[in-house]
């Protein structure tokens, strides 16, 4: 990036005191006490016919120096002049470049050159490395043997180290000089390389319709079915109410191509890590566990998984060890709170029954509640405690009716309640020269906001 300098040319002198290049002088004498800095380059140019450049923030324009030069060499001269003002030199041709001097920490690690030795995780020299300064364009590459050398100037302290199939590194220079770098082989991350039917494609390879969702999709969902994992990351998936409703343990019924037939199932065809399976196994799967999953949509499907495939195939990618991987444990919970929302507000028992009993009038039929059954519903709920629940319950009923219940409940209140999820999930990873392993375990607790009949999934 470049960027606008205001340069400032100290040229003191008229144009009959020009002189050519070839008879530039290198001694200057100068002698004097509180001589303004700029007096001082402008006898600088008379005496030597050198041009002083310099950004104008970098030098005072009211400095004084003292000077005692004679017959002093150029760079002499400049060291003595700018001792006292934080300023460096460069002489270039027929100019004096000033630059502001490098603070003490950037001299502290102005370094010679590093050298170092790039390889795999199994010792092998790796060739054609790129090894590059952070922050700025400077680099090299490692020779046949992985061998590489490299200067580092003042400020610059990290090498970027990458290579095609390796995991890139940063390295901290500090005051180190050799270094012998291993670079860990890059796994391929699902969004490079798609999992189709029994294979794996370059995502950018493929026609069909196929939508991928990686694991960083999947993290931290607080679900507790893998078809609800799923609900909101493929476009196109249509998830429904099980029959039976929404209750503690159930799933969302999940439909990719819509619904193509008029009876039965639409659900799609699922394989897990290659093998055919069902709703009913992706279900059984533990959410955590579930590394990717690519959802084919189109009837290219079909062409794979014959008339298995008509509604769709999900294919699902579970989590797997690694070889000559570190042991990783992993451990993650999570709880919630549920109670019923939205629920409709009920009236009072009195208020019903008379509801109850203009609705029967209206039928043209004989009132369900008497005048003394509403004089007891009416006290009971001017004076909750009163009467006992043989007193108001005189004959048990299946309907409401002057032989039925004189209760003030909330039913509503009465069946629901509210209630608290916990989810517990551990899984551990890794794995040595010749095999791998991944083993978890999970747990959920979800009782329902029901006061009775309550079910706990497992």
């Amino acid at each position: 990036m470049l960027r606008v300098m205001k340069l400032v040319i100290v040229i003191m002198m008229t144009i009959l005191m020009q002189v050519s290049a070839s008879s530039f002088a290198q001694h200057i004498t100068l002698k004097g006490n509180n001589i303004n800095i700029k007096q001082v380059f402008a006898q600088i140019r008379e005496q030597t016919g050198y041009i002083v450049l310099y950004e104008s923030h970098l030098v005072n324009s009211d400095s004084k120096v003292n000077v005692n030069l004679e017959k002093a060499s150029l760079e002499d001269a400049l060291k003595a002049i700018l001792k006292d003002q934080h300023l460096d030199f460069e002489i270039k041709q027929q100019s004096i470049i000033l630059n502001k001097k490098p603070s003490a920490f950037e001299e502290g690690i102005r370094k010679v050159d590093i050298k170092g030795k790039v390889v795999d995780q199994k010792g092998r020299s790796i060739p054609g490395v790129s090894i590059l300064i952070k922050g700025t364009s400077k680099g090299t590459s490692s020779d046949s043997n992985g061998d590489f050398s490299i200067a580092l100037a003042a400020g610059e302290n990290e090498i970027v180290i990458s290579a095609i199939g390796f995991e890139p590194q940063t390295i901290t220079v500090n005051n180190q000089t050799n270094f012998n770098i291993i670079l860990k082989e890059k796994d391929y991350k699902m969004d490079e390389v798609v999992v189709v039917a029994y294979g794996t494609q370059k995502k950018v390879n493929l026609t069909g319709a196929i939508d991928v969702i990686t694991s960083k999709s999947l993290e931290n969902r607080p679900v507790t079915s893998a078809a609800a994992l799923l609900q909101g990351l493929a476009p196109g998936m249509v998830f429904s109410a099980p029959s039976g409703g929404y209750t503690p343990g159930s799933r969302p019924a999940i439909q990719i191509r819509g619904r193509a037939s008029l009876g039965g199932a639409t659900e799609p065809l699922v394989v897990i890590d290659g093998i055919p399976s069902s709703m009913t196994d992706f279900n059984a799967l533990n959410p955590n566990d579930i590394e990717s999953v690519s959802v084919l949509k189109d009837a290219a499907a079909s062409a794979v998984y014959g008339a298995r495939a008509p509604y769709g195939v999900l294919l699902i990618t579970t989590k797997m060890g690694t070889k000559n991987g570190r042991t990783i444990i992993t451990y993650s919970s999570n709880y919630a709170n549920v109670k019923p929302v939205k629920t409709p507000r009920t009236v009072d028992s009195y208020t019903f029954a008379l509801a109850r009993n203009q609705a029967q009038v209206d039928g043209r039929a004989a009132p369900f509640f008497t005048d003394a059954a509403l004089d007891i519903i009416q006290d009971n709920v001017n004076n909750p405690g009163k009467y006992t629940l043989a007193q108001l319950n005189p004959v048990a009923a299946d309907s409401w009716g002057g032989a039925g219940s004189y209760n003030n409940n909330d039913i509503l209140d009465a069946w629901l309640r509210s209630s608290f999820r916990q989810q517990h999930d551990l899984s551990i990873t890794g794995g040595g020269e010749k095999t791998s392993y991944y083993v978890s375990a999970g747990y959920v607790y979800q009782p329902g906001v029901l006061n009775f009949g309550n079910y706990i999934l497992v």
